[in-house]
């Protein structure tokens, strides 16, 4: 299209891949060299219950309605982080690695910025679901707290 001659007043040298790659050969072998990303893809495989149509896999990184098959990368964030995505990635392969050998959850500490005191929560729910700070009390034997299924 930009070498239609209406377009030649705005048209400069070809830079890249240049005026001699024409074919879908060639095309395609200059994409294959050349083709790189310098973003961070995240959030394609979105990580959810099986009743959100938008999610992949379930909070076992399990893909939602196939056998045997696993998504555990930046891809099953609900969301995008932040910051860089290596941390959050690791901690996501950590955490599948435990899950797929039958580790048992780890017991869960939270210590409120403003006191060293360890908390829990005090209201106990089906999901046991840590959701406000006026939910918790002080505690010295804590229990694992699951991911809340309103976010899954």
């Amino acid at each position: 299209i930009f070498a239609q001659e209406a377009l030649a007043p705005f048209r400069g040298k070809e830079l890249q891949p240049g005026s001699h790659v024409q074919s879908d050969k060639e095309i395609d072998a200059f994409v294959r060299a050349k083709a790189d990303s310098a973003y961070h893809p995240s959030c394609t495989c979105k990580m959810g219950r099986s009743s959100d149509p938008t999610a992949v896999v379930d909070a076992q990184t399990k893909v939602i309605g196939v056998e045997n098959l696993r998504v555990v990368d930046a891809s099953i964030m609900p969301s995008v982080v932040s910051g860089n995505l290596n941390a959050p990635t690791v901690m996501i392969a950590e955490k599948a690695a435990d899950i797929i050998k039958g580790h048992p959850h780890l017991r869960t500490r939270m210590f409120l910025s403003t006191s060293p005191r360890l908390w829990t929560p005090s209201v106990k729910t089906d999901s046991h679901c840590l959701r406000t700070t006026e939910e918790l009390r002080p505690s010295q034997e804590i229990q694992p707290v699951q991911p809340c299924p309103r976010y899954f």
